[in-house]
């Protein structure tokens, strides 16, 4: 039967701690530009304490990654197809609101919430479009000059607009189409025929008679 290698929690702890030390100075990096007096990085209107939408989203994604990864390894045997699953992760979650993102803009709708320069009540802009304003204006450095007229450009220009939109449902739709093509991909497929690796964290599995864990 099948049996996971010596070094599978090792091998899995190493790219997850390296994962997270770079998700942990990017976080930290990215909050002080948004917290620090006089910043010119946070979203128009933004209090010195709000974070951007990006920055929500990092915590959510890093949140859940995590949690996906620590209770494969906890688990004796490891859960190799759990192990498998953070980046369809970060798809669903990212796929997930773009999607809703479309369909508030599509019908008109209003956010519930703010997402970085689009307040609270304000009617819904596209999430591709919410997301260049943070990348561009806190990682970019464009800053406030920035947010304020690529939501300027957006509000004036019709083709604008409709090309926003246009983006929002192919990066929506595509991202929750490859989600469910990794899931039924790592779930579904005979582990004793295929070694699997997702994305940069590589897992090896080893063919062995031993019927018990090791």
């Amino acid at each position: 039967m099948w049996c996971l290698s010596h070094g599978f929690v090792a091998a899995l702890t190493i790219p997850t701690a390296i994962l997270g030390a770079f998700t942990l100075v990017t976080f930290l990096l990215r909050t002080w530009k948004l917290v620090r007096t006089n910043s010119q990085c946070r979203p128009v209107g933004a209090s010195r304490w709000s974070c951007d939408y990006f920055t929500w989203n990092l915590i959510l994604g890093t949140i859940a990654s995590t949690a996906v990864l620590v209770t494969a390894s906890e688990s004796e045997p490891p859960n190799l197809r759990q192990a498998a699953m953070p980046q369809a992760v970060i798809l669903y979650i990212a796929g997930g609101q773009l999607l809703a993102t479309a369909l508030m803009c599509h019908f008109g709708w209003t956010t519930p919430i703010t997402l970085s320069s689009t307040l609270r009540g304000h009617p819904a802009r596209p999430g591709v479009l919410v997301l260049a304003e943070d990348i561009v204006g806190v990682d970019g450095g464009g800053g406030q000059l920035y947010r304020s007229q690529l939501v300027a450009r957006y509000e004036a220009s019709p083709q604008f607009r409709a090309l926003c939109q246009q983006l929002n449902w192919f990066w929506g739709a595509g991202s929750l189409a490859a989600a469910v093509a990794l899931t039924v991909l790592i779930y579904a497929v005979n582990d004793e025929d295929v070694t699997f690796g997702l994305g940069k964290s590589r897992i090896y599995i080893t063919k062995s008679h031993k019927p018990d864990y090791c």
